[in-house]
């Protein structure tokens, strides 16, 4: 049988740029899986490698063994069942052609939300690296390409894709980045793992709450009749109902995410550096260490990216005060967001 490496005709470009949902017609088992040019398998056990004999793709064991036989399907860039295991493989993402790169680095900015993810995006993208234009979280994907700035956050799960964020990460080529929440220490343990360059970006969760709050009322359109109802409210008591609408969901998740940072993969930032222009040194010499002279590049771009239009504008801190109380105070306390905050150094 031939490997890939000896059979191009085989090996469309489309074929390392696609996450594959790997399905059993059989056992309705399934794995999003991607495929690399040294002929390996990525994101499932039971296959290791793969190749091509004729025009069938072969699944194979660790010893080598051919385990399953796939019929290619060229205009649905599929593989379909042609053997008794009745595997097959559909794309659930397929990336464009990659540009001539601007820098050997692949890039992951993945930051607590409200911190500063679009004004890093802006920041890669006028120094030259070219984005995804997908918003990653630990198990899927809003894929976002072709889709107006002013409308990019109003329904982002009509756009979703469940293809893992290890997965993505897995098809992008060098001088690519996407941004993110993978708020997962596997994930980002795992992404870390095949070189790609995680930029980490953190914020007072008392500003996060707030700007959260005032940019779901402009932004997102309600999901439910309780996401809809606090918005009818104003000032203090429609934040302390937006607080209570998410404590479930999004800010336990949240909080939880922001307790993990400390011990996550990448360089991290900090918003209030980046809104004042700032790069500290340590982590200039942190991101050149991603990609050469990154640092460099991203604290002289900075300033310039302040102010601009993205699609979460960034242009001051955010006055948290004007919308607290005292309830909101104890709810940041019984809620853990308050010890979450502190163990990124904020009171």
């Amino acid at each position: 049988m031939r490997q890939n490496a000896s059979c191009p005709i085989y090996l469309r470009p489309d074929y390392l740029r696609t996450v594959y949902l790997l399905g059993s017609a059989d056992t309705g088992q399934s794995a999003a899986i991607t495929l690399s040019a040294d002929g390996r398998v990525h994101g499932t056990k039971d296959y290791a490698r793969y190749g091509f004999q004729d025009d069938r793709l072969y699944l194979l064991d660790q010893a080598g063994q051919k385990r399953a036989r796939l019929r290619h399907h060229p205009e649905a860039n599929g593989f379909f069942p042609d053997d008794a295991t009745a595997l097959y493989m559909v794309p659930l993402l397929t990336l464009d052609p990659p540009p001539p790169p601007v820098g050997n680095a692949r890039l992951l900015v993945n930051t607590i939300p409200k911190s500063g993810t679009y004004l890093l995006d802006l920041v890669l993208a006028r120094i030259g690296y070219h984005g995804l234009g997908l918003h990653l979280i630990p198990r899927e994907c809003h894929d976002n390409r072709g889709v107006a700035l002013d409308i990019i956050h109003r329904a982002p799960f009509s756009r979703r894709i469940f293809a893992p964020a290890s997965a993505v990460t897995r098809i992008m080529a060098p001088g690519e980045y996407t941004v993110g929440h993978v708020a997962s220490g596997a994930e980002l343990t795992a992404i870390a793992s095949t070189g790609v360059g995680i930029i980490q970006c953190q914020r007072d969760l008392r500003e996060v709450l707030v700007s959260l709050y005032r940019f779901k009322r402009k932004s997102v359109d309600p999901v439910s009749s309780a996401d809809r109802l606090w918005r009818h409210l104003n000032g203090p008591d429609g934040f302390l109902a937006f607080l209570c609408t998410y404590a479930e969901g999004e800010l336990t998740d949240l909080r939880d995410f922001t307790q993990l940072m400390p011990q996550l993969p990448g360089v991290l930032l900090r918003f209030e550096d980046l809104i004042a222009g700032v790069i500290p040194p340590a982590s200039r010499t942190a991101l050149d260490h991603l990609d050469e002279d990154l640092g460099e590049m991203m604290a002289a771009i900075l300033p310039d990216c302040l102010g601009h239009d993205s699609s979460t504008l960034t242009a001051a801190r955010t006055d948290w005060r004007a919308h607290w109380s005292k309830a909101a105070e104890e709810f940041f306390e019984r809620s853990g967001l308050l010890a979450a905050n502190r163990g990124l150094g904020y009171q």
